[in-house]
């Protein structure tokens, strides 16, 4: 998650930049928005695999430990169901969000 606001934000930075100056040309331009997207959707995909890996994990835990009866000297693998469920919409949504961001970006400047 880290690297892709890091990322995007200097990739949004650069597009201002280049922008504000009247330097952006339409190869330019469509050239940006294809790395940012393509970025985005790297990091989506290593996301959804850390998720997949995740629930792998939870399966194993429970298979291994049923009903909750777990060894005393190990933390439960996840916490409360619900905010676990919630902590899933992240890593989904905000790759998605920047992809919004990108397409309106590349349709305003090819206007």
């Amino acid at each position: 998650m880290t690297w892709l606001i890091i990322t995007q934000s200097l990739l949004i930075a650069l597009w201002v930049g280049v922008s504000a100056r009247k330097e952006m040309t339409p190869l330019l331009g469509v050239l940006t928005f294809m790395v940012a997207i393509a970025w985005a959707a790297l990091i989506f995909a290593g996301l959804h695999a850390a998720q997949r890996e995740i629930k792998r994990l939870s399966g194993l835990y429970e298979t291994n430990y049923p009903g909750g009866a777990r060894h005393p000297k190990l933390p439960p693998l996840i916490g409360n169901p619900d905010s676990h469920l919630l902590g899933k919409w992240a890593p989904y949504g905000v790759p998605f969000l920047f992809a919004i961001v990108w397409i309106c970006l590349l349709w305003r400047s090819l206007q």
